[in-house]
């Protein structure tokens, strides 16, 4: 394949993803209008970035389905929903956690040849 076909290639797959997404907005246009909430949409995700308690929980609803908790760099949880929307996963990307969770960190070493490595480990822990 030379230069140009990469580039060709390149950019139907930009406009694949773009159809795609737009389809997704199409489609949820009820929910993400009554949201009211900025939203992203890289590859097969919508991120709805960095939601107070409030709009995290509006999401959830909105949606509906199976969400599942992670825990985020920044002490925050991101929120999955495993039942694909239009072919999307959404997800509230580091949203605030509940009173009720708290992200508990475990550090470990292990030893790996000459020196030691940190494992730090960290998982949602809810009441």
């Amino acid at each position: 394949m030379n230069i140009v076909e990469t580039e060709e290639v390149h950019h139907q797959h930009e406009i694949a993803r773009s159809v795609a997404a737009l389809g997704f907005i199409q489609a949820n246009k009820e929910i993400l209008e009554k949201l009211n909430l900025k939203f992203s949409v890289y590859g097969d995700m919508v991120d709805f970035d960095n939601l107070q308690r409030p709009d995290v929980v509006r999401v959830l609803k909105a949606f509906g389905g199976h969400w599942v908790k992670a825990p985020s760099l920044s002490g925050g949880i991101h929120y999955t929903n495993k039942v694909k929307h239009d072919g999307f996963e959404v997800r509230c990307y580091n949203g605030e956690p509940p009173p009720s969770c708290k992200i508990v960190e475990k550090i470990t070493y292990k030893r790996i040849r000459a020196h030691k490595e940190r494992i730090v480990t960290r998982t949602v822990v809810c009441k």
